[in-house]
């Protein structure tokens, strides 16, 4: 009607159910006659009802379902909602069974585009998708999102929270792949900017934003319209070309919330995020709050969420922390990360910052820093905590923008508790809001130049004095764990030390390293920005950046003369050649960085081998560290910390003044990649699971240990 196009909405796995019951409407016939078809969840929850889409009937049901729809209605295509309720196979085997959803996208895109059927416009029915919050909760799912969109068979994408609108959301996790692909990046919002928890801390400034259908507390706080616009800020500003609503009138379910004023908020919010235009038309507030506080409360056989963890949200995000100020932390600074639109260029702010602590005193002497660079106590208003949230003594803290440090985007506010009390309740901060009214230029100084960011990828096994697979082989409880992962964190620091003194304006740190559990957070330089986990190689990354720095990497498998030459896997023995020449990681970084963002390798850190592997494969412009090398008799050499430190801060600044004449390093594709493992059984094991779970994947065996490829771009340069 009126050129509108008609989506049918399917949910994957809509549990609001919680037995299988013939007289519930929500709940299926085909569940009732089949619950052996329901999950069988590692948790033993007994109200489980989602179907395990393991089980060919379960899929092949609901194909049969939307193979009608599109046949027998005139609709314009499908939208796949993943996020109802987000349970698609046991909750501990998402990623694993992820390859059996990703078979079974394409084989819907495939009925469709079989069907005969086209939209209004001529072209294929659209298929859009609704997926969980981020890259990790999609992996919860079993959601391969990047795969389905470089795949093509994806029009549009839906990142959704479980119920609220989160400021922090992390678009740009999907938005590298969506945009270059063309397909459109849409960020859902919700009508509550609190989530779950009720009782203490009261919210007492909320206005016509107080639900009366709630309990007290945060899960009460329902969005205004600067809320809105500073959320919608965050979203437009990291990649989401237009905005999504899901449940604004979830609040309406009893007559006395569904008044006019109550309407006219919901009229005014959404409104006001409609277009990037009216977002930074008026004043914009971030409000961040710990989303997952209260959920452990809601465990089955309460509700029957898909996660209950007490930090994590519904689809098993971990959220805004609650930063506790136990006896052990007093003296240490705590950090709350934020993400903030306004100022990430470093413009002058107007406005207001503002936090509570909670169980503090007026006597507490608290630090705070934005970033790492200290607020100055002259810049701080203390003022009582109950004015504006009731029911928990405290202080709240506020501070003029025009008085704080530059915010860069992602921003950490750092706070240390310096006062060690006996107290009945231990301090609690978990609120914070930014609110913005005005943006203006920062004064230059002389000498200012453009924003330089820097990106360093840290690998576990070069790093100062480490001669073993410690990151594989030591339990999270062993003693000499720690030990190894100081040495890593401050090798790391080093490269961020000498990155800043030689004009970096942003420092990203990406933990590469086996498990990627290997850099200590609270020791990492406060400066840095610590990428999430998870990824293709170099993720995030971006042609924004003016370098890549590897630290702690390591030769390739073979290499002569090297400390734990390897590549990817120690176990395998993999060895690679590109073009016929040996490659290792390195050489894998390189060309990623180079091809796919152009960006050049301006360091390497690591052992003599390494050292030389650079120089063959980038020249001798890239500034190349030794912290270690074998010796002529086989023994291994490790310098000390305080010889390899200032190495790494000078080698760093060294390659950041560098790095404008360093080109990155770039190889014409198609490229041929041969991969030799240790064994026949080993090349035989590997083979099977990518051609189970890598429907796209190109290689092929050509020997018993060997595997061959032809590739068009980096997707698969790891085979």
């Amino acid at each position: 009607a009126k050129g509108k196009e008609v989506l049918a909405a399917i949910r994957l796995s809509d549990t609001h159910h919680t037995r299988l019951n013939t007289f519930d409407d929500l709940c299926s016939q085909f569940a009732i006659d089949h619950p052996e078809y329901v999950i069988k969840q590692p948790d033993g929850r007994t109200n489980e009802t989602a179907l395990d889409y393991s089980i060919a009937a379960v899929r092949d049901h609901r194909m049969a379902i939307m193979k009608e729809i599109v046949t027998d209605y005139p609709v314009d295509g499908l939208e796949l909602n993943f996020v109802r309720w987000a349970k698609h196979f046991p909750r501990d085997k998402g990623r694993e069974k992820a390859p059996i959803m990703t078979r079974y996208v394409e084989r819907i895109r495939r009925m469709m585009d079989n069907s005969g059927r086209k939209r209004k416009n001529g072209k294929r029915l659209t298929l859009g998708v609704r997926i969980p919050e981020s890259l990790h909760t999609c992996w919860l799912a079993g959601v391969d999102i990047e795969t389905w969109v470089k795949k093509g068979w994806i029009d549009f994408v839906v990142i959704s929270t479980w119920n609220n609108t989160d400021p922090q959301l992390p678009v740009d996790e999907f938005s590298r792949f969506t945009r270059p692909a063309g397909v459109d990046t849409i960020v859902t919002m919700g009508n509550m900017i609190g989530s779950l928890s009720a009782g203490p801390p009261i919210p007492k400034d909320r206005g016509t934003a107080q639900s009366k259908k709630h309990a007290d507390g945060y899960v009460s706080m329902l969005l205004n319209t600067a809320e809105a616009r500073g959320a919608a800020a965050n979203f437009y500003s990291y990649g989401a070309d237009s905005i999504s609503f899901w449940n604004v009138g979830i609040h309406f379910g009893r007559e006395v919330t569904a008044t006019p004023e109550q309407r006219k908020r919901i009229e005014d919010w959404t409104n006001a995020v409609g277009s990037r235009d009216r977002v930074w038309a008026g004043p914009r507030t971030y409000r961040f709050l710990p989303m997952g506080k209260g959920v452990s409360s809601r465990k089955p056989p309460v509700r029957n969420y898909p996660w209950y963890d007490e930090g994590s949200s519904p689809l098993g995000q971990k959220n805004n922390p609650s930063l506790l100020f136990t006896d052990k932390r007093i003296g240490k600074r705590l950090v709350y990360p934020f993400r903030v639109a306004d100022g990430r260029k470093g413009e002058l702010l107007e406005g207001r910052l503002r936090f509570w602590v909670y169980h503090v005193t007026d006597t507490d002497k608290l630090a705070i820093d934005i970033n790492g660079t200290r607020v100055s106590e002259k810049h701080i208003r203390r003022l009582p905590a109950g004015k504006l949230r009731a029911e928990l003594p405290g202080t709240r803290f506020e501070i003029d923008l025009a008085n704080c440090p530059p915010f860069r985007g992602d921003n950490l506010l750092g706070l240390v508790l310096k006062t060690r009390a006996t107290r009945a309740h231990v301090p609690l901060m978990e609120e914070l809001e930014i609110h913005v009214t005005g943006v203006k230029p920062r004064a230059k100084t002389s000498g200012t130049s453009r924003a330089r960011k820097f990106y360093i990828a840290v690998d576990s096994e070069g790093p100062t004095g480490v001669n073993e697979y410690w990151a594989r082989n030591l339990k999270a409880d062993s003693p000499r764990l720690t030990g190894f992962r100081q040495l890593l964190t401050d090798d790391v620091n080093a490269a961020v030390e000498g990155c800043f003194a030689a004009g970096a304006t942003e420092v990203y740190v990406k933990d590469d390293g086996f498990r990627v559990r290997n850099i200590i957070r609270k020791r990492l330089d406060p400066r840095a920005r610590l990428i999430p986990s998870g990824g293709p190689l170099l993720h995030g990354l971006d042609n924004t950046f003016a370098g890549v720095l590897l630290v702690g990497f390591h030769a390739r498998e073979g290499a002569p003369r090297s400390v734990l030459p390897h590549t990817w896997s120690s176990g395998r023995r993999r060895r690679y050649r590109f073009n016929g020449r040996e490659a290792g990681e390195l050489a894998a970084y390189a060309i990623v960085a180079g091809n796919d963002h152009g960006v050049p390798i301006v360091m390497v850190t690591g052992c003599d081998g390494l050292c030389r592997e650079a120089r063959e494969w980038l020249g001798d412009a890239v500034v190349a560290v030794s912290v270690k090398r074998v010796a002529a008799d086989g023994s291994v050499v490790l310098d000390p910390p305080k010889i390899t430190g200032p190495r790494i801060t000078a080698g760093a600044r060294q390659a950041i003044e560098r790095s404008p004449k360093l080109k990155p390093f770039r190889i014409r594709f198609p490229i041929h990649v041969t991969l030799q493992l240790k064994d026949d059984a080993t090349t035989r094991g590997y083979v099977n699971w990518r051609d189970l779970n890598k429907p796209d994947w190109p290689g092929r065996r050509t020997g018993p240990r060997t595997i061959e490829a032809w590739l068009k771009n980096t997707r698969h340069l790891c085979l």
